[in-house]
């Protein structure tokens, strides 16, 4: 037991290293050559340079946003994995996703939404909503809820969202062009007020997930 706890800590410290290191190079390489140097100085306002004004306005907003968003993907995959008992198990394989980019597309199509803090808005309730309809669908039956029915049902939600959003945007060529590029997601041109904005909702979730850890294994009896 010692020895696996004592790979399971070497494995998180390596991966933690890994992820500072893919972040400091995602912020000193790109289409602009910079140095490390170039990229403290800009990290500690010492420059005014173009290579420093790319660092600090361009790279370093999208490798947080990246890093924030990515953390919360693996914690929202990983907290599912172990509920459901099923090692594929995912936000796309749950109708979660489906469902987030149908409500998306169907506002957009009929209300003229158009705000990227209302597109998040609209994400987490159709998201919520996905979730609601595969847990009752998969609790139907005498056995209840099953790791298979539980994918069996957020697969079946899933497809139908997404038959239900393209069809909305065969023919709406306008909502097309403007949630075409949410839905296949960027960092590109993202400003770090974003990330801001969004934190506390982050640091929430992200609270919740490692209070929630210890109590899996007793939530998987």
């Amino acid at each position: 037991m010692l020895e696996n706890s004592t790979k399971r800590l070497v494995g998180l410290l390596l991966f933690v290293l890994i992820f500072f290191i893919s972040m400091w190079m995602s912020i000193i390489y790109g289409y602009t050559d910079t140095s490390y140097r170039t990229a403290i100085e800009a990290l500690m306002n010492k420059g005014i340079s173009n290579e420093h004004l790319v660092i600090n306005t361009v790279r370093l907003p999208r490798a947080l946003i990246g890093a924030a968003v990515g953390a919360s993907l693996a914690m929202a995959g990983a907290l599912m994995q172990a509920l459901t008992k099923n090692p594929l198990a995912s936000p796309g394989i749950f109708g979660i996703n489906a469902g987030a980019g149908f409500l998306i597309v169907l506002c957009v199509t009929f209300f003229q939404v158009s705000s990227l803090h209302m597109f998040a808005s609209l994400a987490l309730i159709g998201a919520t909503l996905a979730a609601i309809i595969v847990f009752i669908i998969s609790s139907v039956g005498k056995e209840g809820m099953t790791p298979i029915k539980l994918t069996l049902a957020g697969t079946a939600v899933a497809t139908l969202f997404a038959s239900l959003t393209q069809g909305l945007l065969v023919v709406n060529e306008k909502a097309l062009e403007e949630v075409l590029f949410w839905l296949a997601g960027s960092v590109s041109g993202r400003k770090l007020e974003m990330l801001t904005s969004v934190l506390p909702y982050f640091l929430i979730a992200w609270i919740g997930s490692f209070l929630l850890a210890s109590k899996i294994n007793i939530i998987m009896l």
